[in-house]
């Protein structure tokens, strides 16, 4: 069988090197890559492939979204783009080359083999369709030269023509959704219509799930619903697709016999030529056991962490203390103490500060007064701590039935309030922070507000804090969403207590 020949523009050497290694590996011939707008330009010109893997930010005078036009203008190749970026601006410049698909980076190996294969599926229907229609109008055009005894019969083949594309699409939309690599994949899969409709479910998914499929089609996806979740949370999910854009995330489903499993899900919206939202597929995976090993990689963390501050504050806490006591000790007993007291005093007080930071360190490693007294006060003497500097001033309002929780939750959500106060003081340049813990029905809701100048979400480096904070949250079956902009930040996280 011929392989399907796709060629690669990204500027990034190693991107471009893992992208067609990927391909490879998928099945697919990579006819060539190209790191520049004009450079993919002449190399698909003599040797065209059947797909084309678009970055949309490249360097040089021709940027992804031009090539793509020239592309659009000169050859019929149809063309995916990838991406780093989501903004609304780049997706509106993008819609004039009418490309196949978007792929936001990084991106699963699977995500990218089903959004090529839809490509080209797409592709392939529309080079058909558009034969039938030409077909069409040459006979249309050919009415008023024949005959009047074929009017009759030339309506009849119109007629027949125009009921077998209706056909043949119908066809071919039942035989892409029922296809054998969607039929034997062993992700779940799952497609909807546009009201949320299920109309196909594959074996997998089935036999996981524990339904018959009877049980299923027909019905919604609100059938795997956790209740760990409000209802606004699948609005959000929902407004997402109903967007056109692809929704990625990690919740708690149900199986028929009320187990609850862990699914990390995606799903994309499947359109028409016209663009319009026909269905929504839906690829998931259990990842249960990977979040219980999370779990218990973080339990191993916070043992270690108490571990390590028993030992500065019962071991090295107090070797330091009995230092200070001999050397006080010593330094009365010197026969010239009026020369030597100015540097006693200043080696007496270095050793004071090394004390508390000692007592600081080993707090923020195990709060003692979180174990003894609970959220409330340990998140108050975070608050009192900073409010004392002066220059940056912490509310705190509190709302809560029960003053104790799950020592997991209190040290999950504690550990967010530390992270979120850090980066606070580190990179907003806020003078005011609000901070409300408030328990409603069976959730527990923490919000962080701060005045700072904020910053942009999409663009955001890696090490400061916000994966921490939105892990913490998920390893506590919770949700944390950041919201900023030039007027500051909003952290809210709210966890189930049941």
């Amino acid at each position: 069988m011929k392989k399907t020949k796709i060629f690669i523009t990204e500027d990034e050497f190693i991107v471009s090197q893992n992208l067609k290694n990927k391909l490879i590996t998928l099945g697919y011939d990579v006819t060539g890559t190209a790191s520049s707008g004009e450079e993919a330009l002449e190399k698909i010109k003599d040797n065209q492939p059947d797909l084309i893997l678009m970055d949309i930010m490249l360097s040089g005078k021709m940027d992804g979204i031009d090539t793509a036009k020239v592309i659009k203008q000169n050859f019929n190749i149809p063309l995916i783009f990838l991406t780093a970026y989501s903004s609304k601006e780049i997706y509106q410049r993008a819609e004039i080359t009418e490309p196949y698909a978007y792929i936001l980076k990084p991106f699963e190996e699977r995500e990218l083999e089903i959004n090529i294969s839809i490509a080209l599926y797409k592709h392939d229907t529309e080079k058909k369709l558009k034969e039938k229609q030409h077909k069409l109008e040459q006979l249309n055009n050919n009415l008023d030269k024949l005959v009047q005894e074929r009017t009759l019969e030339l309506i009849r083949k119109n007629n027949d023509l125009k009921q077998e594309i209706e056909n043949r699409i119908v066809a071919q939309n039942k035989e892409r959704r029922l296809a054998s690599v969607i039929e034997q994949a062993e992700d779940h899969i799952l497609i909807t219509n546009i009201n949320g409709k299920i109309e196909y479910v594959n074996p997998k998914m089935l036999n996981f799930l524990g339904y018959k499929e009877s049980e299923i089609i027909g019905k919604t996806p609100h059938l795997f619903k956790s209740g760990k979740y409000k209802e606004e949370f699948y609005q959000e999910m929902w407004d997402i697709i109903l967007s056109g854009s692809i929704y990625k995330g990690e919740i708690f489903n149900k199986k028929k016999n009320g187990e609850l499993y862990v699914a990390q899900l995606i799903i994309v919206p499947l359109m028409d030529s016209d663009k319009q939202i026909t269905h929504f597929a839906a690829i998931a995976r259990d990842i249960t056991d990977k979040r219980n090993f999370e779990k218990r990689m973080v339990d191993i963390q916070e043992n270690e962490k108490e571990r390590i501050s028993k030992e500065l504050h019962d071991g090295i806490g107090q070797m330091v203390t009995a230092i200070k006591y001999s050397l006080t000790a010593v330094f009365k007993e010197s026969s010239n103490v009026k020369e030597l007291s100015s540097k006693h005093k200043k080696i007496l007080t270095q050793i004071d500060d090394l004390i508390k930071e000692l007592r600081l360190t080993s707090y923020n490693l195990l709060p003692s007064l979180l174990r003894d007294y609970g959220l409330e006060s340990a998140i108050g003497k975070i608050i009192k701590s900073i409010n004392e500097r002066k220059d940056l001033n912490i509310s705190f309002f509190v709302n809560l039935n029960n003053k104790r929780f799950n020592e997991k939750i209190e040290l999950g959500l504690f550990r967010i309030v530390q992270e979120a106060i850090n980066n606070i003081v580190k990179h907003a340049n806020a003078k005011k922070v609000e901070i409300s813990l408030e328990q409603k029905n069976n959730h527990l809701k923490l919000i962080i507000k701060d005045n700072g100048i904020g910053f942009k979400i999409d663009k955001i480096i890696k090490g400061q804090g916000l994966s921490n904070m939105k892990q913490r949250a998920y390893l506590l079956d919770g949700i944390c969403t950041i919201n900023s902009n030039k007027n500051g930040t909003v952290v809210i996280v709210e966890i189930p207590l049941v």
